[in-house]
């Protein structure tokens, strides 16, 4: 079955699940730092004050544009001359080219206008250093440019630009610091830290190759998917370990789903011998395994679970069944007969989670019953102290068991290793009807699928289904 395109906003907030934690992240590290750093950061006071640069009456007009003066003015105003006055007649502990740096003399173009301020951590010393400017670089504009006068003060006659500076607009404090500017730089370290923080996100994102959702997996193992096992089942081990074990109805419901994949959508099962596998370990393939075997029994169907992990059984555990015991190790070497080693399985009652017993199969038996003719078979790895630890099976070997297993059930499933770890579940692919592979949402990489595709390609193996673990529940009714 084809899941819909996943559109534009289900894409979205599927990146923001996965990724929000590092953008968020980002944007408090930043926006802490910067809330740390001008935090620490002593507060510093301006003192602003304007200065007219204008003629002398009766004297000689100024030679100079309007704009050039200003910039003369300008740079006199800041000279080292003006500085060393200013700094000893205020009594600051500074050195000319510090003081020039808290100094700011600005004009507009066309303007003879000098505006002045300083900077300081103290609110009266800025203010007192601007009343010491505005005396010195006054003093310093009538030594400069005053008329110039004889010994008995008559003029020399010598025509000389006259002009004079004055001050219009008294020192005066700014009521608030000028820096550090606390909003301006918690809004920008906020907005840089979620464009950082996003596109870090993104980038995190497009590396990540593991497989998040249904489109994914059935576009990197080019093979459908038929079936989910929700992450409540995975971390308890799957519902079959005990006499009675509680499970939600949605879990039973992704079973149930699942078994009906298999038997009625395109493509079905297509023989009796199933093989269930997966990329690497820990996936979940020995659940899938057991968990497939119980809703078919219980369904009405007569099924064989078989332990073909040879190198690490561990499918006794999921049926409740102590081990090792004699199995296929010994079948296949002809120690026992496949009929003396099968184990019957009781089905487990399953228990909804108000403790009211959970309906089964199709015919509306109990769910600690199968439907009429059901019956849950086991056929253990064997006891791999009889010299058969890491064994291999041939491909004559599941052939020849294959086909005494299916004399006495309606379907035979196996549990085999990895496809990527070892080479024992070639056999078996080749001569199984169906082989569902197992992948971990959030685990299984894209490359694996990729991996296993070509493996089971290469094998010739066409009928192929993909089964998602540690995902959600499907909810029947589309409800949260």
């Amino acid at each position: 079955m084809q899941e819909e395109t996943e559109n534009p906003l289900r894409g979205y907030l599927r990146f923001l699940r996965h990724q929000g934690w590092l953008i968020a992240l980002v944007t408090v590290v930043l926006f802490g730092t910067a809330y740390v750093i001008v935090s620490s950061k002593q507060s510093i006071y301006r003192a602003t004050t304007k200065i007219l640069i204008a003629e002398i009456p009766g004297a000689t007009a100024p030679v100079f544009t309007t704009q050039e003066l200003s910039q003369t003015m300008s740079t006199l105003a800041q000279s080292d001359l003006v500085a060393r006055d200013v700094i000893a007649g205020s009594r600051i502990n500074t050195t000319p080219s510090k003081f020039g740096k808290h100094l700011k003399v600005t004009f507009k173009p066309d303007s003879a206008v000098l505006e002045v301020s300083y900077d300081s951590p103290r609110k009266a010393e800025a203010v007192r250093v601007l009343r010491e400017f505005t005396k010195v670089f006054g003093s310093l504009l009538n030594k400069r440019f005053a008329p110039p006068v004889s010994a008995d003060g008559k003029s020399t006659g010598v025509e000389l630009p006259a002009i004079g500076a004055e001050v219009f607009d008294p020192p005066y404090l700014q009521p608030k610091p000028v820096a550090p500017k606390k909003v301006k730089t918690l809004g920008f370290a906020l907005g840089l830290g979620l464009a950082l923080g996003l596109m870090l996100g993104l980038v995190r994102d497009s590396l990540d190759s593991r497989i998040r959702n249904r489109e994914e997996a059935e576009e990197a193992f080019g093979a459908p998917v038929i079936g989910t096992v929700p992450t409540n089942m995975m971390r308890h081990g799957g519902p079959l370990q005990g006499a009675s074990r509680r499970v939600d109805q949605r879990t039973l419901d992704a079973l149930q789903l699942l078994r009906a994949n298999l038997e009625f959508s395109t493509p079905r099962i297509d023989g009796p011998a199933i093989l269930v596998t997966s990329a690497r370990a820990e996936d979940g393939k020995t659940t899938v395994a057991g968990s497939l075997a119980d809703v078919l029994a219980r369904s009405g169907k007569r099924v064989i679970c078989v332990d073909a992990d040879l190198r690490s059984p561990r499918l006794h555990r999921i049926f409740g069944i102590e081990g090792p015991s004699r199995g296929l190790l010994e079948v296949v070497r002809g120690d026992i007969e496949v009929a003396d080693a099968l184990k019957s399985v009781q089905l487990a009652a399953w228990h909804g989670m108000n403790g009211t017993g959970v309906e089964g199969g199709p015919a509306g038996a109990s769910a600690g019953e199968a439907s009429s003719g059901g019956q849950l078979l086991f056929l253990s790895a064997g006891d791999p102290s009889t010299n058969g630890a890491g064994a291999a099976l041939t491909p004559e070997d599941v052939s020849r068991l294959i086909g005494s297993l299916e004399s006495l059930a309606d379907y035979v499933i196996f549990d085999a290793p990895p496809l990527l770890s070892l080479a024992d579940a070639f056999p078996l692919a080749l001569q199984s009807d169906n082989v569902l592979v197992v992948a971990r949402q959030g685990r299984t990489t894209k490359e694996q699928a990729n991996a296993v595709r070509a493996t089971l390609n290469g094998l010739g193996v066409e009928a192929v289904g993909i089964v998602l673990t540690g995902g959600a529940a499907p909810d029947p009714y589309g409800t949260a």
